[in-house]
């Protein structure tokens, strides 16, 4: 997340009228963490009670959700003719990193491990994995969907393929692993650690993965399997955004580079 995109988050929760809405979702993901079958969701309606006692949608409590919306700090789905609404885990995550810098990042930033699978149907498996995790996806976007979790700290990313696809990283179910960081200071130390450990190591910077920008570098281990040391610095926010097909995970492109 760049400077420009931190400080248009943290303006647009400095209202008080934002920040309880977003205190309500958040309530809302806890709750859903608790009981699996409880949706992470509010409706426009059901925000409104909470806030007000009364169902009725005002226009004020329209434009603070708007605003959140467009800030990406919310996350909104249209279903039927109804507009729910859900915490952007992940944005409020990478907020909180940008507010509290550790002294060491090397040492003491949070990592995941982080594994991306190959899926026929990704509905169907999404469905799956949130009732073995207990808990509802952090992204959905066309043909891809990811969980992440704190306990264990585990980033799973879906990536639908075509009935017939077979060429690619991850031949099989695995499409590849990584390990994913709170900073890009933390992918060029991991770069580094690799040189200087003899890897071939390949790195993009500032690329669209996966409905985010991201900089990492890549390395293959003796079998062939490819692992990606990420940090997200931006997420994007519309499911539309025609750069967030461009994800290049595992892409043969990539593969040729860091094969060796």
């Amino acid at each position: 997340m760049n400077d420009e995109m931190t400080v248009t988050r943290l303006r647009a929760l400095a209202d008080p009228a934002r920040w309880q809405l977003v205190k309500i979702l958040a309530e809302q993901c806890c709750h859903q963490l608790n009981l699996p079958d409880a949706d992470s969701t509010l409706t426009a309606s059901e925000l409104c009670c909470a806030v007000t006692g009364s169902e009725r949608i005002t226009s004020t409590i329209s434009h603070h959700l708007n605003e959140l919306a467009e800030a990406g700090v919310v996350d909104r789905e249209r279903v039927g003719r109804t507009v729910r609404y859900q915490l952007n885990q992940e944005v409020m995550a990478s907020l909180a990193a940008a507010l509290c810098l550790p002294a060491s990042l090397e040492t003491q930033t949070p990592m995941k491990t982080h594994i991306s699978l190959n899926v026929r149907d990704i509905e169907l498996s999404t469905r799956w994995y949130a009732a073995l995790f207990g808990q509802s996806p952090a992204k959905e976007r066309p043909g891809y969907a990811n969980f992440s979790l704190e306990q264990p700290p585990l980033k799973l990313a879906l990536n639908q393929i075509a009935p017939n696809q077979t060429e690619g990283v991850g031949k099989g179910p695995v499409n590849h692993f990584g390990i994913q960081v709170a900073h890009s200071e933390n992918v060029a130390s991991a770069k580094q650690r690799f040189e200087d450990a003899g890897l071939v190591t390949f790195t993009e910077e500032n690329v669209t993965c996966c409905y985010a920008v991201q900089d990492k570098v890549w390395v293959t281990d003796p079998d062939g399997n490819a692992w990606e040391v990420y940090a997200v610095t931006d997420e994007l926010t519309s499911p539309s955004d025609s750069l967030a097909a461009s994800c290049a995970c595992g892409t043969a492109e990539t593969v040729g580079h860091i094969g060796g």
